[in-house]
C-alpha cells in the first residue's frame, strides 16, 4: 500500500500509535503485578520507545532516511528497538558487565550491522550478475543503505540502546 498524500499515512499512522499506547500500557501493568517499582520501569521503556518511534518517523517524512510508506515498515522500528534493548539487557545480565553504559556497544552494533548489509548487498548483486550473464553491476553502499528501510532497523537499534542506557542511568540516580 502506497499513500497518495502524507494525510493518510499521518491517520494511519495515529491509528497504529493509538494501538501502541493501549497495548503498552496494558503490558506495563501486566509485566509490573507483584513487582515493586517495576511499573515506572516499565513505564520509562514505553515513553522512549514511543518518542524513538515518532523522532524516526519525523526524520523519515523529511526523507533523509527510507520513508514509510507501507504499513509492513512500521513494524521495523519496534524490532530494532526491542531487539537491541532486551539483548543490551541479556548480555549485561549474562555476563555481569554493564554493557548497558558501555560506549563501545553502538560503536559494535553499527559495525555489525554495516557488515551485515554489505554481506547481504555483495550476495544480492552477485547472484544478480549471474543471472545477467556475467555482467558487472555497479553499486553504491551508501546511497543503497540510505534508500533501505535497514537503516531505519539500524537507527531504532541504536534508538534501544540508548533508552537502555537512559533507563539504567536513572537507576543509579535512584
Amino acid at each position: 500500500m502506497v499513500w497518495q498524500n502524507p494525510y493518510e499515512a499521518t491517520g494511519f499512522l495515529f491509528g497504529i500509535e493509538l494501538a501502541f499506547i493501549v497495548i503498552g500500557l496494558l503490558a506495563c501493568f501486566l509485566l509490573s503485578r507483584n513487582k515493586k517499582g517495576a511499573l515506572s520501569h516499565y513505564l520509562k521503556i514505553f515513553v522512549l520507545f514511543m518518542v524513538s518511534y515518532n523522532v524516526l518517523y519525523l526524520v523519515s517524512q523529511t526523507g533523509l532516511i527510507y520513508r514509510f510508506d507501507s504499513p509492513m515498515l512500521f513494524v521495523f522500528p519496534i524490532i530494532g528497538f526491542f531487539f537491541t534493548y532486551l539483548i543490551t539487557e541479556f548480555a549485561s545480565n549474562y555476563f555481569e558487565s554493564n554493557l548497558k553504559t558501555n560506549v563501545y556497544f553502538p560503536l559494535l552494533f553499527l559495525i555489525l550491522c554495516f557488515v551485515a548489509y554489505w554481506l547481504q548487498l555483495y550476495v544480492y548483486i552477485g547472484n544478480m550478475s549471474f543471472l545477467s550473464g556475467g555482467q558487472l553491476i555497479p553499486f553504491d553502499f551508501f546511497s543503497e543503505l540510505r534508500n533501505s528501510p535497514f537503516l531505519v532497523f539500524v537507527l531504532a537499534g541504536l534508538l534501544g540502546w540508548v533508552s537502555a542506557f537512559a533507563v539504567e542511568k536513572t537507576k543509579k540516580v535512584q
